[in-house]
């Protein structure tokens, strides 16, 4: 099996008559693109998660799919197909002397098709090296500068298809794109961030803000099923003309007409091929032949100049209202996008008074990969001395903070709402260092998965009360062949007790009496749920990760799906665990957690990117809640206070209720911990996603 997270490239310049072959079959698995332009033995290609079409697989070679996701190939490529599989879908920008005629001439094949490749995107023929860390529109600039010029090209899209995604993201609906809208195009969420990409490269930053926003909902939408943007709100739609209202609804008809369509077909195609019924075939030729009129229907709608107008007036008015949105949160609140590109990370800032802005720093996903991994792992270590938390933290802070340092002065910023990206979600953005001081020392940190997905509401509980439920026993048990040993949390005890204290009627579950069952019967009757509780979210499917219960059950990210956290302010797990292994995925099941806790009705969620010691973790909860419960302060503000307290040991400005967590501190947790409680470690991998008011 080959799997790649960000996609997989295959090709191989042989002939029919020499496929590659292997041993058994070979099965292509990526949520991103899978370019295959080779020729297999037909009997032995699969490639998975195509959703009985080939959304993601792309290939020069004609080819087809069959209900076991087989690919069947057609061994007589086109010389164009070939040509234009290459330039929509690679960039090239280098090749030793072994591949230099391959790139630059027509090479025979044994069907007598040629392959012609252009490395050069501005079609000069020149190489560009990336060596020494170097830029490559300026040698002389290292590679870890920031810039706001244009990078070196690599859209994987053209500007034609970009400017089609940017007006549907305008619009707020980014469905199409698996129906009517060149679904050979832009269907994963990586081909999205391509779209971004050229946006970006155009100046076109506010339609790439959108465009990057609704490609997250796609990426939640891929890994939970059945995510989608909310419409474009009644304010935004009051604001538009007449004609731009009537353009809306049509433009939102042919939205449905082709959803029914696609609906219908995926039901039909549900009955095996070689057992459907001459009348379900006639329908689905038929509904094929429907989707291909809409096709061009839409086309040219979607191109008119009227339907550009339309998504430029709905953009700019939801950019009005998201504005609008940050200044009721905070008047100096700010919205950072971060985008990992191959040869850099390019940074989108929204502000309360200006148009969006966009940052670009110098370093490729590879330096970044390992710089986040080398972060991760530092926070995670306490004794050694020769590992430097803050040394790697300013690394970041470098390409992520440093190049919109200015912006952040000017507007006097004091939150900042971020939307992470990729593997940028396994590390806390308040952890980084700007050589001073740690960012929380700054600004609030909040995390939210999109803002077309956050809860921007201003109401806050009238009244607080805690459901806390604590796992103290040792618990060992396997998924499949996978064994899983949690050791007992023995301060979890003490951590809810001290809770249902601070927070007054407040209901404790402990250990047996912690249950699924126990727990979702009480959920909506309190505004605060607080679970000391082992949880492991893993990439792959929302059944691969879970939380587990004080009596031993366990259940998973899709069977939190169900839960009705109405009435519920905040959910706080404080024992999670995330990035298991030596390889990073993409982070999609903290993104999953966040989002799930929200749709539930919950409007925040915290938890732990790593699993802390658990006298650590008690140390912090006791000092957020005693924060929390003061009259007017927001459970961001509250973290925030919680952290700074264990990183300046001053639990003075508590007041007499800092006295008690001093001395509980002293006397209940072993100098191991006490001395080091302003590590990163301790106070760091507890996230806020959500609405942080």
């Amino acid at each position: 099996m080959l799997e790649g997270a960000q996609g997989i490239d295959i090709l191989a310049l042989n002939n029919p008559q020499q496929p590659i072959q292997s041993g058994g079959a070979t099965i292509l698995r990526s949520d991103g693109n899978i370019l295959a332009d080779a020729f297999f033995d037909n009997s032995q290609l699969f490639a998975l998660n195509l959703n009985d079409r080939a959304s993601n697989f792309f290939s020069a070679i004609a080819f087809r799919v069959d209900p076991r996701q087989a690919v069947r190939f057609d061994p007589n490529p086109s010389l164009e197909s070939i040509q234009a599989n290459i330039r929509d879908h690679r960039n090239i920008l280098a090749v030793d002397s072994r591949a230099a005629d391959v790139v630059k001439t027509d090479v025979k094949s044994g069907n007598d098709s040629g392959v012609s490749l252009n490395p050069s995107p501005t079609g000069n023929g020149s190489e560009t090296s990336h060596q020494n860390g170097g830029n490559p529109q300026n040698p002389s600039q290292p590679q870890n500068s920031t810039t706001t010029a244009a990078a070196s090209p690599n859209p994987g899209v053209d500007l034609k298809t970009a400017s089609e995604v940017a007006i549907q993201a305008g619009l707020s609906n980014l469905s199409s794109l698996s129906s009517v809208s060149n679904p050979n195009s832009l269907t994963g969420t990586a081909s999205l961030s391509s779209a971004v990409d050229l946006l970006l490269r155009e100046g076109r930053i506010l339609e790439a803000r959108q465009t990057l926003d609704l490609a997250i909902v796609k990426e939640l939408d891929g890994y939970l099923g059945n995510v989608t943007a909310p419409k474009v709100g009644t304010e935004t739609i009051a604001s538009l003309t007449a004609e731009q209202q009537q353009l809306y609804v049509k433009y939102n008809q042919m939205e449905e007409r082709s959803a029914q369509i696609q609906t219908e077909l995926n039901a039909l195609r549900r009955t095996p091929e070689s057992q459907r019924s001459a009348e379900q075939v006639e329908r689905i030729n038929k509904l094929q032949a429907q989707q291909i009129e809409d096709s061009k229907e839409f086309k040219q709608f979607i191109n008119s100049p009227n339907v550009a107008s339309l998504a430029k007036a709905v953009s700019e008015a939801s950019l009005k209202k998201l504005q609008s949105d940050l200044r009721a949160q905070d008047r100096n609140a700010v919205l950072l996008y971060p985008l990992i590109q191959d040869d850099r990370l390019e940074l989108i800032l929204v502000t309360s008074d200006a148009e969006p802005i966009r940052r670009t720093a110098r370093v490729s996903r590879a330096e970044l990969s390992q710089a986040i991994k080398e972060f991760r792992n530092a926070l995670e270590t306490v004794y050694d001395p020769s590992i430097d938390a803050k040394r790697s933290g300013q690394k970041l802070y470098n390409w992520l903070i440093q190049p919109i340092a200015d912006e952040l002065d000017r507007v006097n910023a004091k939150t900042i709402l971020y939307a992470p990206y990729g593997q940028l979600r396994y590390v806390p953005l308040a952890a980084l260092h700007n050589g001073r001081e740690w960012l929380v020392q700054k600004y609030r940190i909040n995390n939210i998965t999109a803002a077309s997905l956050q809860d921007f509401s201003l109401q806050t509980p009238t009244s607080r009360s805690i459901l806390a439920g604590a796992a103290t026993q040792r618990l060992s048990f396997k998924i499949g062949d996978r064994p899983f040993s949690f050791s007992g949390l023995p301060f979890a005890r003490r951590e809810v007790e001290a809770l249902t204290q601070i927070i007054p009627d407040s209901v404790q579950l402990l250990d047996a009496d912690f249950s699924p069952e126990s727990t979702q019967r009480q959920l909506r009757n309190h505004s605060l749920v607080h679970m000391a509780t082992h949880a492991v979210f893993m990439p792959g499917k929302p059944e691969d990760s879970f939380i587990l219960f004080g009596n031993g059950e366990r259940l998973t990210l899709a069977d939190v799906r169900n839960w009705s956290l109405k009435n519920v302010d905040l959910v706080v797990l404080s024992a999670c665990d995330t990035a298991q292994g030596e390889t990073l995925g993409n982070g999609e099941e903290i993104l999953g957690f966040g989002y799930l806790m929200q749709q539930g009705g919950a409007r925040a969620a915290i938890a732990s990117l790593w699993a802390v010691d658990d006298g650590g973790t008690q140390a912090l909860m006791d000092i957020f809640y005693t924060i929390l419960k003061r009259p007017n302060m927001t459970k961001a503000e509250a973290l925030r206070q919680a952290q700074i307290a264990l990183i300046t040991g001053n639990y003075g400005v508590l007041g007499t209720e800092g006295e008690r967590i001093a001395k509980n501190i002293a006397d209940r947790l072993p100098v191991t911990v006490t001395e080091y409680l302003d590590h990163p470690y301790y106070w760091a991998p507890f996230i806020m996603i959500g609405n942080g008011l």
